[in-house]
């Protein structure tokens, strides 16, 4: 109950108190009640404050409660003590920071030392030689992107993805990664097409994380397209901005579909399970 959970004895204790008594950061509070007014309801996390001060963190899922007349007679509310949840999410946080960082550090140098022997700094190769570094490097490559996709879906997981908002030409965002991926298409057999019906597409967004967006839809679709082509569109539809990547690719059955944005999700296909990823491209353009 309320009593047991804010840790008072009884009703006589918290009748007639002040909404705001009863949590941290009276602003926050103030701002909620009037999401509440406005909106009829408001559901998101706060920090209750108990009798004796100590605080948690809590779930609050808040409606108001109307008559007949349309008159606003009470606010019913459901709450969820999250403090345990909200622990283990930063422990799995931090874990993930520690590991991502701790893996990257010797990473960071064998990718240095490849590139320096393959640039032919340390003396002359062998053609087997540089066939194993190139591997290597490649692998490496890989587990680079991995680790950033991997920190990437953390922060947004909990929230510190900080996105810019700034003016931007979404058809040079969408130009610039098509040309980006032009070599890795080719060498595949494919044909990858641009189409930018409207050349200044201007709108609000953050263009690092546009171009992560479309760089991962773009890689998509080459590696899991055999033969054929691969097709963006960008243009203006009335009020909004459009980009459209198309493949001649495997498709999806329907239950694929449902999944395609779920983390480390891959496809059963053969073909796919061939193909190196990681099932995170997609969960992170969705995000």
């Amino acid at each position: 109950s309320f009593l047991d959970m804010w840790g008072y004895v009884n009703d006589r204790e918290v009748l007639g108190k002040p909404i705001t008594g009863f949590w941290e950061k009276r602003e926050k509070v103030l701002e909620t009640l009037k999401a509440l007014a406005r909106e009829k309801n408001w559901m998101g996390e706060l920090v209750a404050r108990r009798k004796n001060g100590s605080t948690f963190d809590v779930q609050l899922l808040a409606n108001i409660v109307e008559n007949e007349a349309g008159k606003a007679i009470c606010i019913m509310a459901s709450v969820v003590d999250i403090t345990e949840r909200k622990k283990i999410e930063q422990m799995k946080s931090d874990f993930v920071s520690l590991a991502s960082h701790e893996l990257r550090t010797p990473l960071t140098s064998i990718v240095g030392y490849v590139d320096l022997i393959l640039d032919g700094d340390t003396g002359e190769i062998n053609k087997e030689q540089r066939e194993f570094l190139e591997i290597i490097s490649r692998n490496t490559q890989r587990f680079e992107a991995l680790i950033n996709d991997v920190l990437d879906i953390e922060k947004i997981e909990s929230g510190r993805i900080q996105l810019k908002q700034e003016k931007v030409n979404l058809s040079e965002i969408v130009e610039t990664s098509a040309y980006t991926f032009k070599i890795m298409a080719e060498t595949k057999g494919l044909k990858l097409e641009k189409e930018i019906k409207t050349p200044e597409l201007e709108i609000l967004g953050d263009p690092d994380r546009l171009s992560q967006v479309f760089s991962n839809l773009l890689s998509n679709a080459i590696k899991y397209t055999k033969e054929g082509e691969v097709k963006v569109l960008a243009q203006n539809k009335g009020r909004f901005a459009s980009v459209i990547v198309e493949d001649t690719g495997l498709g999806m059955t329907r239950d694929e579909l449902r999944s395609v944005f779920t983390r480390f999700f891959r496809s059963e296909d053969s073909y796919v399970r061939e193909t190196t990823g990681t099932g995170l491209g997609l969960s992170i353009a969705q995000a």
